[in-house]
């Protein structure tokens, strides 16, 4: 039997129930089973899977956490000025040594939303959001049945980085532009060379043209650092 993916709306309503309640009795999986239009079998397993990635997230969140500990740069440098937070503010302007500065600093992040449009990562590969320090070039990219796509900004369009927690194991990250940003297909030539061709917008709706806040979810253990990153890169 062909199983059938949830949509972006069902995927919706189950994430932000497994926010407050991520092992949902009987009662709540059958509520939650008429409101999505879903068996309420589909949600049990539903849930079992997304308990499974968390576990497997926490794993790679402890081997973030230990290399984060060797830099210890959060000790040495002050908090910057002009970018405001719920908990901690980010910005540019600290001065770390070449040795603290990530090659590529990726963001822990499960969840990314523009809009109403959100894209949720069901591997380690799907979505994938990290920062160049080289070109200062902002990166989203997602593999969507075997079809690659990203968007780009760079670091000086972001007006605003506010950072907070959901609750005791997630964190909010919220991304605010002030121009919008570039958006690339991948591309496979004759010869199978890959190589990005820019495209239109491709949310739903056109809504990365039109919104210019954009947030991620990840682990708080993790995100809180890797965002800070981009304070020092």
């Amino acid at each position: 039997k062909k199983r059938t993916r949830a949509s972006a709306e069902q995927l919706a309503i189950l994430e932000d129930t497994f926010l407050t309640n991520q092992s949902p009795n009987s009662k709540v999986r059958e509520i939650l089973a008429k409101k999505v239009k879903m068996s309420e079998r589909s949600i049990q397993i539903w849930f079992q899977n997304r308990r499974a990635k968390v576990k497997q997230a926490q794993k790679r969140t402890e081997l973030v956490q230990q290399e984060a500990m060797k830099a210890q740069y959060l000790s040495n440098y002050g908090l910057p000025e002009g970018i405001t937070s719920s908990d901690m503010m980010f910005g540019a302007g600290m001065v770390p040594t070449a040795s603290q500065i990530p090659t590529m600093p990726t963001f822990n992040c499960d969840n990314l939303a523009i809009g109403t449009w959100r894209r949720m990562s069901t591997s380690n590969t799907d979505l994938s959001c990290f920062y160049c320090p080289t070109t200062r070039i902002m990166t989203w990219q997602i593999i969507d049945h075997a079809a690659r796509f990203k968007m780009t900004f760079p670091l000086s369009s972001i007006s605003r980085i506010e950072y907070y927690e959901v609750d005791p194991m997630y964190s909010q990250v919220d991304f605010d532009l002030i121009e919008t940003p570039q958006f690339f297909m991948e591309t496979v030539s004759e010869d199978q060379q890959r190589d990005w061709k820019k495209c239109s917008d491709f949310t739903e709706a056109k809504q990365a043209t039109l919104v210019m806040r954009h947030t991620i979810h990840g682990l708080s253990s993790a995100l809180k650092m890797q965002v800070m990153s981009l304070t020092i890169a």
